[in-house]
């Protein structure tokens, strides 16, 4: 799915929801050869809104992610298209 500046996109497990109006600069953290982290920076206005001093400055929002589990599904996925 792309990334929709008008959804509230990211919904944390507690059930809080952020909205965040730009979403960009994705990184990737990998922990023993697998993905753990995905980063973005993020900003909740759109940057021409964003003033100096304001409470809108840009934030680095860290997703956790479970690669080892995903490489261990789609390794195991790929053996039974064979």
């Amino acid at each position: 799915m792309a990334y929709d500046p008008t959804a509230d996109f990211v919904r944390y497990v507690n059930g809080t929801v952020n909205h965040w109006n730009i979403m960009e600069r994705p990184g990737v953290v990998l922990e023993k050869g697998h993905v753990a982290f995905f980063t973005f920076a993020v900003i909740d206005v759109p940057k021409a809104q964003e003033k100096g001093g304001d409470n809108h400055d840009s934030k680095i929002l860290v997703v956790p992610f479970d690669g080892a589990a995903l490489d261990r599904d789609l390794h195991n996925v790929s053996k039974t298209i064979k």
